[in-house]
């Protein structure tokens, strides 16, 4: 532990200079007044740097800026999703309608294209932990896959305030930036409280391990084998098993359910799935998590220009969002010249907007669908017509609930 707050003592000193390189943030407004953050790493060898405190750069949109962070090597986290604010929980029904219509923006904006997502904090934006792993879930089951992070957020100040003070670990060769990076891309990170933990976390199932978005062939079921070194006296380990499946309520096989890892518990794949671990001290709060392990069956296809799909297609269909909530664009990517019709549904299958048949040309045809009305919730675009049948899901998030609570 002393060596631990050495280290962030020289961390705090140095942070004007560090930040301009590896982990500055910047603040876009998205809502109104409010903001979202994102910090950009990127590797220090990178020769120019000057989009990471150029405002004239870096100002533009959300998603160009974070583009332009991935185009030259980095990653982006999205930070504190439920806003800024530190020290007041809101009530179980207050966090879980936070939960949700914070799930819906970010799936209606696609996480901005973020690779991360901070995750750990024991509260924060007037949500616990046991709701930011929540909002992580949804997003996961909605096959918006971003790797969880933790961090104290304390901008140079007190880095071991109690309220917040859960840490990331980097699985990698070594700590050069450049290393770092192309670990946090692929998943082998771990969070969790270092004021009581130092050690390591890893597990598989199957072909996968920790981080890895893996395709499965023929495999029905698979133990889950977790490792963890230097576990606390009296640890208990529990397991998350959900499919990924299109809604706000995430169909869980498996929530927070306590097992052995001497005796690991067998998953069934023989659905399209994700699975996390999170480890309790013997009080009973959780000192650390792993990230998921996300498992597609071999006839998986994303509602939504997924990272994996076992059934290559030239065709494609995908929704994108605009500057104007109201509106969504949809894109529509075809071999050859087509009539289709376009029908929206809910997810309970009713129909909830229809356009009349129009003929669609060779290539990607983009257009845009008025969602002014639509309640907050996830819907299905279906586009078919003459041997072509694709889907796409749209979030409408209803503004106000999020408005003055993110900033």
């Amino acid at each position: 532990m002393a060596k631990i707050r050495d280290f962030g003592n020289i961390y705090e000193a140095r942070y004007p200079v560090k930040q301009q390189y590896m982990g500055v943030e910047f603040s876009f407004d998205y809502l109104n007044n409010s903001k979202t953050h994102f910090n950009a790493f990127v590797p220090e060898s990178l020769a120019v740097k000057n989009f990471m405190y150029d405002s004239s750069v870096y100002n533009t949109t959300a998603q160009a800026f974070v583009q332009t962070v991935k185009n030259a090597g980095g990653v982006v986290s999205y930070n504190h999703p439920f806003g800024a604010g530190r020290y007041v929980l809101g009530t179980t029904q207050f966090q879980d309608s936070l939960t949700d219509a914070t799930a819906l923006y970010m799936l209606g904006v696609n996480g901005f294209g973020s690779d991360l997502l901070e995750v750990g904090y024991l509260q924060r934006g007037d949500c616990d932990l046991e709701h930011h792993l929540l909002l992580w879930d949804k997003l996961t089951a909605n096959s918006l896959f971003l790797y969880g992070t933790a961090v104290g957020d304390r901008h140079g100040g007190n880095w071991f305030a109690i309220d917040n003070n859960l840490s990331t670990w980097v699985q990698s060769e070594d700590s050069t930036s450049e290393n770092l990076i192309k670990n946090m891309k692929k998943g082998r990170i771990f969070f969790g409280d270092n004021f009581k933990y130092n050690g390591n976390i890893n597990m598989r199932v199957a072909n996968a391990e920790m981080g890895d978005r893996a395709i499965l062939q023929g495999t029905l079921a698979a133990p889950l084998d977790v490792i963890v070194k230097n576990p606390l006296q009296g640890s208990v380990f529990k397991y998350t098993h959900g499919l990924l499946k299109t809604g706000l309520n995430v169909t869980y096989l498996a929530y927070d359910v306590v097992f052995d890892p001497q005796h690991p518990p067998v998953l069934d794949l023989s659905q399209s799935s994700f699975v996390r671990v999170t480890v309790y001290d013997n009080t009973g709060k959780a000192y650390l998590c792993s990230n998921p392990i996300v498992l597609f069956t071999g006839n998986f296809t994303p509602w939504d220009n997924g990272p994996l799909s076992a059934l290559p297609d030239p065709s494609e269909l995908r929704t994108t969002p605009t500057a104007d909530q109201h509106i969504k664009t949809v894109t529509v990517n075809l071999p050859n010249s087509v009539r289709l019709s376009t029908e929206i549904f809910d997810l309970n299958g009713k129909m909830v907007k229809q356009f009349g048949s129009k003929q669609f040309a060779e290539g990607e045809t983009t257009f845009e669908i008025d969602v002014h009305h639509f309640s907050p919730a996830i819907y299905i675009v279906k586009m078919e017509g003459e041997g072509f049948s694709k889907t796409a899901k749209i979030a409408v998030s209803n503004v106000d609930l999020i408005n003055g609570c993110q900033h």
